[in-house]
Order: C-alpha cells, then sequence, then structure tokens
C-alpha cells in the first residue's frame, strides 16, 4: 500500500544512510593536498610568473576575498598579468 512505511526498515535504512556519508581514508594515505587555488599557492605562483595566478591575485585584492581590500594591490597583479 503506497504511503505505509514499515518501522522496521527505518533503522537500517537510516545505517545505510549514515555509512554513505562516512569519508573513507586507506591506510597509510596521506593528507589531501592543499587545494590548488589558496592564497598561498595563487601567491607562490604569481611570484613565479604565472599569469593566472597573477590575475587571479588581482581579483582577490581587488574584491577583498581572504585578505584587505587594495585596489592599488590589485591594479599591480592586473598589470603583471597583463605583461
Amino acid at each position: 500500500m503506497a504511503g505505509n512505511i514499515d518501522p522496521r526498515s527505518a533503522p537500517a535504512e537510516e545505517e545505510t544512510l549514515r555509512k554513505s556519508e562516512e569519508v573513507t581514508t586507506l591506510p597509510g594515505a596521506a593528507s589531501p593536498p592543499e587545494p590548488a587555488d589558496s592564497l598561498s599557492n595563487i601567491r607562490r605562483l604569481a611570484a613565479e610568473g604565472d599569469a593566472e595566478a597573477q590575475y587571479n591575485l588581482g581579483c582577490i585584492y581587488d574584491e577583498g576575498q581572504g585578505v584587505p581590500q587594495d585596489h592599488a594591490e590589485a591594479a599591480r597583479w592586473f598589470r603583471l598579468a597583463a605583461e
């Protein structure tokens, strides 16, 4: 009959959902790498001359994302990216 739920099946369904949400770590696995778009990684790449990272760093300073908003610093990175 539609709409009827067997209360005996609820705990099993909850257990299945809980297990599907767990993160599995393989034995001996290294910790996850730092995200490629982390601020420290973008700064490193920008300092090494990566134009895309320089542009992204300009956007970060222009919008104040995780750093104090600084339009002059943003313009500096945009100029470097354009060269």
